[in-house]
């Protein structure tokens, strides 16, 4: 794994030399046509406010009314959770087999990899 972060360091390092690495920035004002970054007014077209909705007045008291009675929660956050394990554990697969790999790859040089084939003259033992 040390190896997997090393090159993912390196990754992110030539994306900062090339300037393309992505910084999520900060809006510091309500979505809309035009936004608030860092100080400055700049216009927005990464919006998903398509409808021009975000700010309505009555949605967001309708909003306020739905989380005073109901709450809130990220549950996006959970589908990322799930996400990341199901990750996690398809690295560790692949990392296992990598392993399996190269400790039959050894094996065979050694002479011990398939009785199979040294007897029948393919492989000297």
């Amino acid at each position: 794994m040390d190896r997997l972060a090393g090159r993912l360091a390196e990754g992110l390092a030539d994306l900062e030399r090339r300037d393309l690495k992505r910084v999520r920035r900060v809006v510091d004002s309500p979505q809309g046509p035009h936004v608030r970054v860092a100080g400055r007014a700049l216009v927005n077209f990464s919006s998903n406010d398509y409808l021009g909705l975000a700010n309505h007045p009555r949605l967001r008291e309708a909003a306020h009314r739905a989380i005073d009675a109901h709450g809130v929660a990220l549950a996006a956050i959970k589908a990322l959770y799930e996400r990341s394990q199901a990750l996690d554990a398809r690295i560790e697969r692949l990392e296992r087999d990598n392993r399996e790999l190269r400790a039959a790859g050894r094996r065979s040089g050694a002479g011990d990899a398939d009785p199979r084939c040294a007897h029948q003259g393919q492989m000297s033992p």
